[in-house]
């Protein structure tokens, strides 16, 4: 049996739910396919649980990956305004925080619900655990991309061949089969029990794959669209970890663990490239993280992943944790007091400072024994400033990697920008096929970013759609 639309979503996350309520909303037969036991999960977690879903500030360098042109063009007339208007229209009463937009509820789950509501009241099939496992353009389709014919869908239709393209959507459905208990020691708490996955079969004159990307395994992410793209032959950018957690050679993280402080950032990656960010950084047993640490790991992890040799070496992390005051000045400090406060231990010295346990590890790292008292005739060292002011203006990280998908926040890669029109996200030697959101090579910065390049590229997927439906 198959299942006939006329709009196929495949995905129910942002950019998804997003195309399906406009391109139902206009009148087209449209249905959305989730993997998932629900649409909209990983929206849940975006904004610490309180949906920062878009920022004032809209330019192209929010945008990274070969489609950060093609963001900067879709702005144009998708702008921050836009993407309130489409919420407030579903219900979602915008709340404005030195640039950042949040539900006024604070709560990821009032978007997340409304969508949702409004996906039902457009008149949208939700089909939810049900898998897309391929994609297949229309005989028609198909000849033309073996036999090399260039005509037109105009010149089609006056030949008498179909002039819109139409797809088999193969899927894994399962069925709710009722629930068990997840753990005989807690038998309130249960989850759902469903069948094996048995294949179900859906015609589309319009396929939009929106099925996310691989980060964020919680919500049940698992990258299985971008199988299904290259399976369609569409070039790719390898997946990789962004917004994500770094890893570091040095044992001194350890030590600094929990620690968290203000500081600039620059990462040089081997050839020479560098990349800059400043704010709250956070030290962790294995690494750093912090908003500019994850807003680094973009460049990191694509580096580490795609172009690295053993013999290039890695990525290498400077942080500056005095980056307003100038080096000598900072040594012309430390030294002024370390006369000042010759009776104490070095750690003494350095108290009010920076947070005691990176005292401790700068002292380390200077040479300086953190808890000797100096000798009264004889003082510290006369270079102890110059020489922890090198170490507090340079403190080095060796990036050896990043955390897994599991950890990020979005994938950096998916289908090539090339592989698709600009303005409309549809396929070049695929009409009728659309590639939105995480799937596309496009991640954004942190701060809304990325949800507002799901919203947009979901609605600049329908738009096209429904102006070639003549809707």
């Amino acid at each position: 049996m198959k299942h006939r639309y006329q709009v196929i979503v495949a995905g129910g996350g942002a950019s998804g739910m997003t195309a399906a309520i406009l391109a139902a909303g206009s009148g087209l037969r449209t249905a959305v396919l989730e993997a998932g036991e629900t649409v909209g999960k990983k929206l849940l977690a975006t904004g610490n649980g309180k949906c920062n879903f878009t920022n004032s500030l809209q330019t192209p360098d929010c945008y990274r990956g070969s489609g950060a042109e093609a963001a900067g063009w879709l702005l144009k007339r998708c702008g921050t305004d836009r993407v309130l208007s489409f919420f407030e229209q579903i219900g979602i009463y915008p709340k404005e925080r030195n640039g950042y937009w949040y539900p006024n509820s604070g709560q990821a789950a009032s978007v997340r619900e409304a969508l949702y509501e409004e996906l039902l009241r457009s008149g949208a099939d939700v089909i939810t655990c049900c898998r897309v496992k391929s994609v297949e353009p229309a005989e028609s389709i198909s000849r033309k991309q073996r036999t090399g014919n260039g005509k037109t869908g105009l010149e089609r239709a006056s030949s008498g061949a179909p002039c819109r393209p139409r797809f088999r959507i193969t899927a894994g459905k399962r069925e709710l089969l009722g629930s068990e208990p997840s753990r005989p020691e807690r038998k309130k708490k249960e989850k759902p029990r469903y069948s094996e996955e048995r294949e179900i079969f859906f015609e589309a004159d319009h396929v939009i794959l929106a099925c996310g990307g691989s980060a964020g395994s919680f919500s049940g992410a698992e990258g299985s669209g971008f199988a299904v793209a290259e399976e369609l032959g569409l070039g790719m950018a390898e997946p990789v970890p962004a917004l994500v957690q770094l890893r570091a050679a040095e044992r001194e993280c350890g030590v600094l663990s929990g620690v968290r402080l203000e500081a600039a950032g620059k990462l040089i990656l081997p050839g020479g490239a560098v990349f800059r960010e400043r704010g709250e950084f956070l030290f962790t047993d294995y690494g750093i993280s912090g908003i500019p640490a994850m807003q680094l790991s973009r460049f990191a992890s694509v580096y580490l992943n795609r172009a690295a040799k053993p013999q290039d070496g890695c990525p290498k992390l400077f942080l500056d944790f005095f980056p307003d005051t100038e080096e000598n000045k900072l040594a012309f400090l430390l030294e002024e007091r370390f006369r000042r406060f010759g009776g104490r231990n070095a750690e003494g010295v350095l108290l009010g400072l920076l947070p005691s346990k990176l005292n401790y590890v700068l002292l380390c790292l200077a040479g300086l024994a953190p808890e000797k008292r100096p000798e009264p005739d004889s003082g510290f060292p006369e270079k102890a400033g110059r020489m922890l002011a090198g170490r507090m203006k340079r403190f080095l990280l060796t990036i050896t990697g990043t955390n897994s998908f599991d950890s990020a926040q979005v994938t950096a890669g998916g289908v090539l920008m090339e592989e698709l029109s600009a303005d409309t996200l549809e396929a070049k030697r695929i009409p009728g096929l659309y590639v939105t959101g995480e799937l596309a090579d496009v991640d954004g910065t942190c701060g809304g970013y990325n949800l507002h390049w799901a919203w947009m590229s979901g609605m600049a997927a329908a738009e096209s759609i429904i102006r070639n439906e003549g809707n």
